[in-house]
């Protein structure tokens, strides 16, 4: 039993990361069959780890159909990006006050000299954020809805020329954060979730099939 479980939980992450990363394209079918070939074992595990997947709502289900994975509507995203503009919001303004100030500067350092991917250092930019918080009910809303971020986040990445416009944003709000200026670290974080926000509904509207877009660099 603990072997078998050992094996959901390790095809449950790959499949998660693939998802995320959309290198599973979004809408696509996912087939017990050609899974369990891929990972040369029997479909029941494969079975496990999708359930697993419709549970976080990563997969969708349809009955004597098959597994797809999620595509997310405007809707989503505006849903998405509203819950991030109202906790990161909250975070960042308490947490100004608690951050690591030299991991900042060094995430910092790694924007300008662009250093690592850019969604890398997106991601650890505004998990520190809420990390610093302070504030445990926040952190585990933030944990809900995480995964989706990350979808949004890989989408906009795949928007071309919008890496550059992110890393002057994120710079700005690292310059406010360490200036301890907490309204002005707020202000600059919610326009850069709207924008971003702005972006990705307009990248969805018009490359409904996000792996025509350009790759991420």
């Amino acid at each position: 039993m603990e072997l078998k479980r050992n094996l959901v939980d390790q095809l449950y992450s790959i499949l998660k990361e693939r998802i995320i990363t959309l290198t599973l394209e979004p809408g696509a079918r996912l087939t017990l069959q050609d899974l369990a070939q891929e990972f040369e074992v029997s479909q029941t595990p494969i079975r496990d780890a999708l359930m697993r997947l419709s549970k976080d709502g990563l997969v969708r289900f349809v009955p004597a159909v098959g597994y797809y994975v999620i595509k997310l509507s405007v809707r989503d995203v505006i849903e998405i990006y509203d819950l991030r503009q109202l906790l990161e919001g909250y975070a960042v303004r308490s947490s100004v006050a608690h951050m690591d100030m030299e991991k900042l500067r060094e995430i910092r350092k790694k924007i300008e000299r662009q250093q690592d991917e850019p969604h890398i250092l997106n991601q650890k930019l505004h998990l520190e954020i809420v990390k610093s918080s302070d504030n445990k009910r926040l952190q585990d809303l933030y944990t809900q809805i995480y995964d989706f971020v990350r979808i949004c986040q890989y989408t906009h990445l795949r928007i071309s020329g919008r890496a550059a416009k992110a890393a002057k944003e994120h710079l700005a709000l690292i310059d406010a954060i360490l200036q301890k200026n907490a309204e002005k670290a707020k202000q600059i974080l919610e326009m850069h979730i709207s924008n971003t926000r702005d972006e990705i509904i307009e990248t969805l509207e018009k490359h409904p099939n996000t792996k025509k877009l350009d790759p991420v660099r």
